[in-house]
Order: structure tokens, then C-alpha cells, then sequence
């Protein structure tokens, strides 16, 4: 395998704590954990720029839809009813 660049980076304390309390004792590295975390967030933002591409952009009030469920003042039922929580 061809050696990867090396890149430095610089992270808050408390990230780098806990990056390298969830890689001890796993035999992951620090490097391992963080290019894991980059390729998720990469594939993430390519998969919703997939679907804003084939969908357009969010109306009004689908992104009201949504702030309201993520500040959790309502819940969606099955079916997709609103309710207040």
C-alpha cells in the first residue's frame, strides 16, 4: 500500500481526549479513527448533495417541518401526523 500524505491537523483538547480514549486498548490509531470519521462525513455530504440534486431544495415549511422536529417540539406519528409532544 502507497504511503498516505501526511496532513496535520489541530483539534480541541477535549476532541483529542476522547479520540484517543475511543482508540485505546482497540489497536486502532488516531489516524485510523480520524480518516474513518473524514470518510463518513465526505459520503455524507455527497449522498445530500445527491438528493438536493434530485430533489431541489427544501420549501419553507418542510425546513420548519424539520427545525420543529429537531428541537423536539413535536414528534411525528405514524402516518406523518404532527403532534405536540
Amino acid at each position: 500500500m502507497a504511503e498516505s500524505p501526511k496532513v496535520t491537523v489541530r483539534l480541541p483538547q477535549d476532541v483529542k481526549d476522547a479520540v484517543e480514549a475511543a482508540t485505546a486498548g482497540t489497536g486502532q490509531s488516531v489516524t485510523g479513527y480520524v480518516t474513518e470519521a473524514v470518510l463518513q462525513r465526505v459520503d455524507r455530504e455527497r449522498r445530500a448533495r445527491t438528493a438536493l440534486d434530485a430533489l431541489g431544495p427544501f420549501t419553507p415549511e418542510e425546513l420548519e417541518f424539520a427545525g420543529e422536529l429537531l428541537d423536539g417540539g413535536h414528534r411525528v406519528e405514524p402516518g406523518g401526523f404532527r403532534t405536540a409532544s
